[in-house]
């Protein structure tokens, strides 16, 4: 299965939303509770580099098509 960046994106900010409600559950396992926090920090930064990703593509695409017309 494929999608697109701000598919994506959006996946993993779910994913943060998700996390960070657990980690406020009262869960008295520490274990779990440490796991959690390392998936919060592992997440930390992917989804805004996500957007600017998605955004660098589409100025890009948009370069091309403009230097497409020029030359057409």
């Amino acid at each position: 299965m494929t999608m697109c960046l701000l598919d994506a994106k959006c996946q993993v900010e779910q994913a943060q939303a998700v996390l960070s409600v657990w980690m406020e559950a009262d869960i008295s396992d520490d274990k779990t509770m440490e796991m959690i926090g390392a998936l919060m920090t592992l997440l930390r930064g992917v989804a805004n580099t996500m957007g600017e990703a998605d955004q660098e593509l589409s100025l890009m695409g948009m370069k091309l098509m403009n230097k497409d017309i020029r030359h057409a």
